[in-house]
């Protein structure tokens, strides 16, 4: 009978211990959407708000070149004036869009440098051992990531965390 009562023991120690070890593996991959937690950031919507000025301003030179590109491709001479001002277009194109490029970088890297703060000290705080981001996850013609339980979503934590800052 003793012998029974100590394996009957001994199993519930497993099971217990089992069941720990699940929840902890359970909870060692979580989810952010660093897209949104950066966003949150006042460097992040100043970020923003530089991509919009650049696209409205790219889109704006962009059709200036797409009309002297259709009026060329429909058979007529561009003035010397107009071929002046497509090659300048072409060129100032690419110069505002890396201009963009640089400052939007610049302005967004202090929520970057936040966000990511905020995830690794979230993740050492609470023992996760994975960190994915939800937005790269969900990316490409396959899923990474095809479920994954709105628990394990820290983004808001992440927020929390960069706003406190």
């Amino acid at each position: 009978m003793k012998r029974i009562l100590f394996i009957a023991a001994i199993i519930g120690v497993l099971a217990l211990s089992a069941t720990l070890v699940a929840q902890q593996v359970a909870n060692s991959i979580v989810f952010v959407d660093t897209q949104l937690a950066i966003a949150a950031h006042p460097a992040g919507a100043q970020a923003k708000t530089l991509e919009e000025q650049a696209r409205t301003e790219v889109e704006a030179l962009q059709t200036e070149l797409q009309t002297l590109a259709e009026k060329a491709n429909a058979g007529t001479a561009l003035t010397a004036d107009e071929q002046s001002r497509f090659q300048t277009l072409r060129t100032t194109i690419l110069d505002v869009q890396q201009n963009y490029a640089t400052q939007i970088g610049q302005t967004a890297q202090p929520a970057l440098d936040a966000v990511d703060a905020a995830i690794q000290a979230l993740a050492q705080e609470n023992g996760y051992l994975i960190v994915m981001d939800s937005g790269v996850a969900g990316q490409g013609g396959w899923n990474l990531v095809v479920y994954a339980a709105e628990q394990l979503n820290i983004t808001q934590q992440v927020i929390d965390r960069v706003a406190a800052q």
